[in-house]
C-alpha cells in the first residue's frame, strides 16, 4: 500500500509539474504576443511618421522651389526697373543737350521756360491727394 502511495504522490507531483510548465510556458507566449503587438503598434507609428515626414520634406522642396522662383522674378523685375532707370537718366541727358542747343539758337527761350508768365500748361498739375 505504501507504494501505491508513492506511485499516486509521483504522478500528482508529475501532474503538477506539468501543469506548472504548461501555466509558464502559456505565460511566456502571451508575453511574446504582446511584445509582438506592441513591436507592430511601434511600427506603424514610425511608418506614419515617416510618411509625415515625407510629406513636409515636398512641402520643403516645394516651397524651395517657389521661394527661387520669388527671388529670380525679383531679380529680373529689378534688373528691367534699373534698364529702364538708366533709359531714363539717357533720355534726361538727350533732351538737357537737346534744351541746351535750343537755347543757343535762341537764347530767349530759357527766359521764358523760367518767367511764370511763360505758358499756363507749365504750372505744376495740383493732384488730389490720394
Amino acid at each position: 500500500m505504501l507504494i501505491i502511495v508513492v506511485v499516486v504522490v509521483v504522478i500528482a507531483a508529475a501532474i503538477i509539474a506539468q501543469g506548472a510548465r504548461k501555466r509558464s510556458e502559456q505565460k511566456r507566449l502571451d508575453q511574446a504576443a504582446a511584445m509582438r503587438q506592441e513591436t507592430d503598434r511601434r511600427a506603424n507609428a514610425l511608418e506614419q511618421q515617416s510618411a509625415e515626414a515625407d510629406a513636409l520634406g515636398a512641402q520643403a522642396r516645394q516651397a524651395q522651389a517657389e521661394a527661387e522662383a520669388k527671388a529670380a522674378e525679383a531679380q529680373r523685375l529689378q534688373a528691367s526697373a534699373s534698364r529702364r532707370q538708366a533709359e531714363v537718366e539717357d533720355a534726361r541727358t538727350d533732351l538737357a543737350e537737346h534744351q541746351a542747343r535750343a537755347d543757343g539758337l535762341d537764347p530767349r527761350g530759357s527766359e521764358e521756360r523760367t518767367s511764370p508768365e511763360a505758358h499756363p500748361s507749365d504750372e505744376p498739375i495740383q493732384r488730389p491727394p490720394r
